[in-house]
């Protein structure tokens, strides 16, 4: 039995329903991808064999390999894979976007289907093979439900299967070695290849409490953390039979989130007057406090990658407190409470939130300050409505997003700003950063440096989101747990037990 303590208590089962880091990690255990992306984050073939495109890229023809099967016993076919394409692909950003291209999905054999497209997407293969936000093949039964409702049942073709009866809502979680998976024969490099069960249980074990999750880790009652809390790191590295290890060389993106449908955040100016009073080492020194660990980078891109870009930068490398005051004061804010979302068993999230507090309140800013679990905020983040009775809605709330996600215009899912309402939570709206953001499918490589500049100047203007750096999480296991691959989400397949 491997048993990890998860970053926060799994309430949602559903990934297409959230985004939500947890459940996309509980997922992987379940579940598999038609693509995947490997150690150097090119997408790999995982449950397709072969694939062809036609002379004018207008037709993608996939083919699954043979003998896959759910761990119900029944065969994956087609029929699963382009239902499942279709649901996730009406609530994530890339899959959206595929979309608008799409002029037909067709079953043309019992394991092969196409993808017909009005204009060629050169990010098809990218695309399918998303890595934060996955497209994991469901059966069909549960791949036809509503896109805006929860599944009822999971199971899927992945290592593990999730165990229903065993599930102890704020306790524990059970997966079982999966008798029907199918794991492609290539080693494992990052998330493709084989995804092998090694051991025949995996546990998740809630632990709200670093403290006590950091001594059952040395005691030996758990064997993984997977978020290795900062401000113990130097007691766990003291620890003979415990060690730290970075499966996310590129780490996480702290992001501030705005409700931009309701007041005061629908005004750009009041967005750009929080954007001046940033001060990203005290936000870094509360999150990490380990410079090992931090990286102080605040574009909407991501540092050391291809699309670093240093566009509109300059003038919000250091808080102007002054300016910002004086934004906020020439706008339409009047002292009104903003409600700002707390996850206090969330210790990075929670650490930022409080930051960010400090940082409104300095600014001008009558805070709300309402706290609650991390599985909460998942859920209220979805109400479009303004604050009513401290229950609902809200104004303000934070994530940290894997960086390999923000990396490109086509996934850095807080980036879109089309005005159709279907953007992620906070619904930016800005049709000249969306035309920006699009313009990046028909950039040639030559182009690519200065369509990341022009969007990155516009969002300085828009403000669809505040990052406050990027920093690298390690998780913390005993050293008698081995086989870790790279993945920007939490996966144990691969991984062994002595």
């Amino acid at each position: 039995v491997l048993r990890v303590v998860p970053q926060a208590d799994l309430k949602i089962l559903d990934p297409v329903w959230t985004t939500s880091q947890l459940t996309q990690a509980h997922a992987l255990m379940v579940y598999d991808q038609l693509f995947a992306i490997d150690s150097k984050l090119v997408p790999r073939p995982q449950m397709v064999d072969t694939w062809t495109t036609s002379a004018d890229a207008l037709t993608w023809s996939f083919k699954l390999r043979p003998t896959l099967k759910f761990s119900d016993g029944t065969p994956v076919t087609a029929k699963d894979a382009t239902a499942s394409l279709k649901r996730w692909a009406a609530r994530t950003t890339d899959g959206q976007l595929l979309m608008k291209f799409v002029q037909g999905i067709d079953v043309t054999a019992t394991d092969t289907f196409e993808v017909r497209l009005t204009k060629p997407f050169p990010s098809m293969l990218d695309t399918l093979g998303n890595a934060t936000t996955p497209l994991f093949v469901m059966r069909e039964k549960e791949a036809l439900t509503d896109p805006f409702q929860q599944i009822k049942e999971v199971v899927g073709s992945g290592p593990f299967t999730y165990a229903p009866s065993e599930h102890r809502e704020g306790h524990k979680v059970v997966y079982r070695k999966n008798p029907h998976a199918n794991p492609r024969p290539e080693p494992a490099d990052g998330m493709a290849g084989g995804r092998i069960a090694k051991v025949d249980t995996v546990e998740w074990v809630v632990m709200p409490d670093p403290a006590v999750a950091v001594s059952a880790l040395r005691r030996g009652e758990v064997d993984v953390l997977e978020n290795a809390p900062y401000d113990l790191i130097s007691l766990i590295e003291r620890d003979p039979g415990v060690m730290l290890s970075v499966t996310d060389p590129l780490g996480q993106q702290g992001i501030v989130r705005f409700n931009q449908l309701i007041p005061p955040f629908n005004d750009a100016k009041v967005r750009q007057a929080f954007l001046m009073a940033i001060d990203r080492p005290a936000y870094l020194a509360a999150m990490v406090g380990d410079r090992r660990f931090e990286i102080n980078c605040g574009i909407p891109f991501i540092c050391g990658t291809v699309s670093e870009t240093d566009a509109g930068a300059a003038d919000y490398a250091k808080p102007r407190l002054d300016e910002a005051k004086a934004m906020l004061a020439a706008s339409a804010y009047r002292g009104e409470p903003v409600v700002v979302l707390d996850p206090t068993d969330y210790t990075v999230i929670h650490a930022m939130t409080l930051v960010t507090a400090d940082r409104l309140r300095a600014v001008g800013f009558n805070v709300d300050l309402q706290a609650m679990t991390w599985s909460l905020v998942v859920g209220r983040r979805s109400n479009r409505e303004p604050p009513k009775d401290g229950r609902t809605g809200w104004h303000v709330f934070h994530t940290v997003v894997p960086s390999v996600a923000m990396i490109s215009p086509i996934t850095n899912y807080l980036m879109a700003s089309g005005c159709d309402g279907k953007n992620w939570f906070g619904w930016p709206c800005d049709d000249e950063l969306e035309r920006l953001r699009l313009s990046f499918l028909d950039s040639p490589q030559s182009q690519q440096k200065q369509t990341y500049a022009a969007i990155q100047k516009r969002y300085w203007e828009t403000v669809p989101f505040a990052s406050v750096g990027q920093f690298v999480k390690p998780i913390a296991h005993r050293k008698s747990v081995s086989g870790f691959v790279a993945s920007p989400i939490l996966a144990v397949w691969n991984v062994e037990k002595r």
